[in-house]
């Protein structure tokens, strides 16, 4: 994990492994929560009321109102996920930020995960999940999903880009699952619905902007 962002985007998780990295059943690289506090952010709430924003749009205290635009990178995303509104302070932050490097297979069972807190209502948006790797397998999954609530008005998903390098590797060899979803809705104004974040997924024979681009 890595410290909570806070009011300034000035912490990240950046891991580099020369070799194999495993991420075994029950095991977890998180770093859910540790984005920009309620209230900060690039996507934050115009106004209580509002989820917070990141690779979608949060969800608006009016059906027709989207809240603040998106923001990042869909290729290298770098940031962390916005904050909600309200109080306490911590409660409603967005998602942090991932930057894996693995030379070869990353293996993954487990999670990793960058998703902003659950809470009542207002919450943040998914952060970032940057990965490079010679190969990835595995039936884990990776997310950067924005905070569920249990009342209305959820922030949206963050970003998620993942390129594998060895030659002749693809994507399609992880059985796993990816997502960059908008918070679960809760149990009252279910029109109240936040955007998706944005999933890349990219292959070793493929160029930069040749990939798999994921809106879901």
């Amino acid at each position: 994990s890595h410290t909570p962002i806070g009011a300034v985007e000035q912490y990240r998780l950046d891991l580099e492994v020369a070799g194999d990295l495993t991420i075994a059943p029950g095991g977890a690289v998180s770093v859910t929560g540790c984005g920009f506090a309620n209230g900060y952010g690039p996507g934050k709430s115009i106004a209580s009321g509002y989820g917070a924003s990141h690779g979608g749009h949060g969800a608006g205290n009016v059906a027709a109102d989207l809240g603040n635009g998106a923001y990042g990178s869909i290729h290298t995303p770098t940031n962390a996920g916005s904050g909600g509104s309200g109080s306490p302070y911590y409660s409603r932050s967005g998602g942090g930020i991932v930057r894996l490097r693995v030379s070869g297979i990353l293996h993954n069972d487990g999670v990793v995960d960058a998703d902003a807190f659950d809470w009542d209502y207002y919450t943040g948006a998914g952060g970032s999940l940057w990965i490079t790797a010679g190969a990835v397998e595995g039936i884990g999954v990776f997310r950067a999903n924005g905070g569920a609530v249990t009342g209305y008005t959820p922030g949206a998903g963050g970003r998620i880009a993942l390129t594998v390098t060895n030659a002749g590797a693809t994507v399609g060899a992880f059985q796993g699952a990816f997502e960059a979803r908008g918070g679960a809705l809760g149990s009252s104004y279910r029109d109240r619905i936040a955007g998706a974040g944005t999933i890349y997924l990219r292959n070793a024979d493929q160029a930069w902007n040749e990939g798999t681009l994921l809106i879901d």
